[in-house]
């Protein structure tokens, strides 16, 4: 899932910027080829299954599969996009629990870091799914 959204959020940013074929440096899993089949369904179908569907035209798919714990940067990104994930998700209207807290905390912290070249911003841009609304001037419940 996590894949997916950060394919999701790559793709936009290089729409926006006209950048073609973007080459991915993912995170090493168990099995490449079915993560990367996986993908290859949304492109063959035209759009990924996530809330902002994707073609993923913009997606080179011949992936290079490095292990996280050889780079700081991976581990950090997929980090942070697991709970940028996890926040979005979160349901507003019930905070009781203390690890949902946690998580907006942690993404509150993280928003304001991500600037226009990072591919997440870009997802603050576009009007029917802002990632925290609550966080920018004039939002309004």
């Amino acid at each position: 899932m996590a894949l997916q959204y950060c394919l999701e959020r790559v793709n936009f940013y290089a729409e926006s910027e006209g950048i073609r074929n973007i080459q991915i440096v993912a995170d090493k899993v168990s099995d490449p080829a079915a993560h990367e089949g996986m993908l290859k369904r949304y492109k063959l179908l035209g759009s990924t299954e996530g809330y902002v569907g994707s073609d993923l035209a913009h997606i080179d798919f011949s992936f290079r599969w490095e292990d996280s714990r050889e780079y700081f940067g991976l581990q950090a990104i997929d980090t942070a996009l697991f709970i940028l994930n996890r926040a979005v998700r979160l349901n507003r209207d019930d905070m009781s629990s203390k690890g949902d807290r946690e998580v907006l905390k942690t993404a509150q912290i993280l928003l304001p870091h991500l600037h226009r070249s990072s591919g997440i911003s870009y997802l603050q841009n576009r009007k029917s799914y802002y990632l925290m609304p609550e966080l920018y001037p004039g939002y309004q419940k």
